[in-house]
């Protein structure tokens, strides 16, 4: 399946970081972000968002939504959507630990009435889409609530999500 990441500042890292995948991976970011990438790069510009909404939700959504749309595109059933400030040590054994059956999430963090973390999130690009809709994300205090509340709202309230860590 396609790694996306999103708008990213660290591109030469991340390309070297993931060079045994380069075919799978998937950057998407903003116009005018040209001269970080080579011809050989799998990149999907997108006009720059205005309104970032709550912790720049509205951007992140937007190119993380537009990676899937690209993944869904190309005939890929799943994805994995990184956050460009992660980066794997070992990308292969990184890639292992995802479940091919579930949406696979981060982190579960029990602050207040607890949140999904989306540093990284791997699911069905159908699932994916609808988790990351930019019609369906509320506004929230936290980006991280507004991303939870889709998730409840995929699944019907239940919490069906691998998570890696608890």
């Amino acid at each position: 399946f396609p790694v996306t990441i999103g708008a990213c500042t660290n591109v030469a890292e991340q390309k070297n970081v993931w060079k045994d995948f380069s075919s799978q991976i998937v950057f998407s970011t903003w116009k005018g972000e040209e001269s970080k990438y080579s011809d050989t790069d799998t990149v999907i510009f997108s006009d720059p968002v205005t309104d970032g909404g709550v912790a720049n939700l509205n951007r992140q959504a937007t190119t993380t939504l537009r990676g899937i749309e690209y993944a869904k595109r190309m005939g890929y059933g799943r994805v994995l959507k990184m956050r460009a400030d992660q980066v794997p040590i070992n990308p292969k054994e990184f890639l292992r630990g995802f479940s091919k059956d579930n949406l696979t999430v981060f982190l579960y963090h029990l602050h207040e009435e607890g949140y999904y973390v989306d540093y990284f999130m791997c699911g069905t690009t159908d699932v994916m889409q609808k988790v990351w809709s930019l019609d369906g994300l509320q506004k929230c205090r936290y980006s991280e609530w507004a991303i939870t509340n889709q998730i409840r709202a995929v699944y019907g309230g239940n919490r069906p999500c691998q998570i890696i860590v608890t």
